[in-house]
């Protein structure tokens, strides 16, 4: 009987850890698409108390201790590329932490405002364990962020890597991402390119249009694959500038729908020069510009690009130059290359 001891022993601890095991999954139920829970922190720097708004995109960090020394820090990190953002989208950033409100002074001013971040002191852990405790998002020497979008609903926690701060950020910041309903469409989207790839047009044209009845924000960029399909599969010229005649007024609120159908009529390597219509280009590139803010670079560099497509460089000059004198800090670098770029070209066609 004493041999049998520990081996019971055991078991009364595996089955005494299945109720707590139990719980533990229970009480993460915080996932992605749920619409965020309230940031109650007890006390406020720099801003605050952080209400969320429809039409702005939110970034809430959670940390543990600030410290001094802040380089490598996630909040940090995902800072840098915010900076960089500024001009072209509406955001808040939000710090969570259960430091002293000394401590969080000082990490304030170490972080500056550009952007502004309101840091909301959590002594109790209530709004941590709200968040982080209830979801399974990872964390890094306990810190951690989530995305909320603009209409309030998480679409996003983790680390804030170089993948998404390059690929799913700008998606949502610009209103093209609903990870629930991505993850609900994905047989309609495979039926639909299905439809493409075999050529039933019938079937294409209906799901792109059920797309469309389910959500045309988020779903706005399947309209240039339209375009495509309608150019180059088809070989319908006419009536794919149609096209794009309807989407420059169903999406007179959407610039930046605008300014990708741009980009991709100006510069999209698929399509011969008998296939773009540059005056189309530069129209949509106009017409998106009275939408966006005036020290967002990406028109004005648009804009250059269309002008060279053109043939009118010293204009490509004159816009991308205004591009690269509004660019944030850390953009400069790329705008002021394609400067040169452009006019190393138009001073080439000067000595012919």
């Amino acid at each position: 009987m004493a041999r049998r001891l520990p081996i019971l022993l055991v078991i009364a601890i595996l089955l005494a850890l299945v109720p707590a095991r139990t719980a533990e999954a229970q009480r993460r139920t915080l996932r992605v698409g749920d619409q965020a829970p309230a940031l109650d922190a007890e006390e406020w720097v720099n801003g605050g108390p952080v209400t969320f708004e429809n039409g702005t995109t939110y970034f809430v960090f959670f940390f543990e201790e600030p410290r001094r020394d802040i380089d490598g820090m996630l909040v940090v990190a995902v800072l840098e590329w915010l900076r960089t953002m500024s001009a072209m989208y509406d955001f808040e950033v939000v710090g969570i932490t259960g430091a002293s409100k000394a401590d969080v002074q000082q990490f304030s001013r170490d972080l500056g405002d550009d952007p502004q971040v309101a840091i909301g002191i959590d002594d109790r852990q209530r709004v941590r364990r709200a968040w982080v405790g209830a979801s399974s998002a990872p964390t890094v020497n306990g810190s951690t962020m989530f995305v909320v979008d603009a209409s309030g609903r998480i679409q996003y926690f983790g680390t804030g890597g170089e993948e998404e701060r390059e690929e799913l950020f700008p998606l949502i910041l610009s209103q093209r991402y609903d990870a629930s309903l991505m993850r609900r469409t994905e047989p309609l989207r495979r039926a639909k390119d299905t439809a493409r790839q075999v050529g039933n047009w019938r079937l294409f044209e209906q799901h792109h249009a059920e797309l469309m009845e389910l959500d045309p924000r988020v779903f706005a960029l399947e309209n240039i694959e339209k375009f495509e399909s309608l150019l180059l599969d088809r070989g319908d010229r006419e009536a794919a500038y149609a096209f794009v005649a309807e989407l420059q007024e169903t999406y007179a609120d959407d610039p930046r729908l605008l300014l990708d159908l741009a980009g991709y009529i100006a510069d999209s390597p698929k399509l011969s020069a008998e296939q773009r219509d540059l005056d189309v280009a530069l129209a949509l590139v106009l017409q998106a510009k009275e939408g966006m803010r005036s020290d967002n670079p990406r028109p004005l560099a648009m804009e250059a690009l269309v002008h060279l497509r053109k043939g009118d460089f010293p204009m490509a000059v004159r816009m991308q130059r205004r591009a690269f004198r509004v660019a944030p800090t850390a953009m400069k670098p790329r705008y002021l290359r394609t400067l040169e770029s452009y006019q190393e070209i138009r001073d080439q066609r000067r000595d012919r």
